[in-house]
């Protein structure tokens, strides 16, 4: 049960106890009211006691209404405050949870590139090595070239570098 649940349960308490002391209060003023009109009726009908019996249903009525009142005010102040303290909370945990959301995407994206990075050095080592073949099979053949027509020095400078043409025309280089 998270705290955004006890709080409304407890809003909601709070506001059955004071729907219950309001009706409570009703009850008791209407007995009341009862009480003294029987005492009237019993008693003679005097100007003295018409006085007392409207002082009174007018103070029992602002009593009444006096803690009706103080009971919504006393209300709406509990509903405020725990309003305040859910959003509060929500706020926060909504804050957190953007927090937790951003390191775990930073996260996944450095993987990523640190997958990409080997892949491209992996990539660099197999290109490094099919060069390294390449220019194996182009110095053989420009030492076979040149070590077959056993020619002077400046006829196998010219035919290292056909060689070499040769080579770079058939795409080994």
């Amino acid at each position: 049960m998270d705290i955004n649940s006890i709080v409304i349960a407890a809003l909601v308490i709070g506001i059955i106890f004071l729907v219950f002391c309001i009706i409570y209060l009703v009850w008791v003023y209407r007995k009341t009211l009862e009480r003294y009109y029987d005492l009237l009726r019993k008693e003679e009908e005097s100007e003295t006691k018409r006085s007392i019996r409207i002082n009174l249903n007018r103070f029992t009525e602002a009593k009444v209404d006096e803690a009706i009142s103080k009971s919504l005010s006393e209300a709406s102040e509990l509903i405020l405050r725990s309003a305040k303290s859910v959003v509060s909370s929500m706020k926060r945990k909504t804050a957190k949870e953007l927090v937790e959301e951003r390191q775990a995407v930073e996260k996944a994206v450095a993987a990523e590139f640190d997958e990409a990075r080997l892949e491209i050095e992996k990539y660099k080592e197999e290109k490094y090595a099919e060069i390294r073949v390449k220019a194996n099979e182009v110095l053989e053949r420009v030492v076979n070239q040149a070590m077959s027509s056993m020619v002077e020095d400046s006829d196998q400078e010219r035919l290292v570098i056909k060689a070499i043409d040769d080579a770079k025309r058939s795409k080994l280089l």
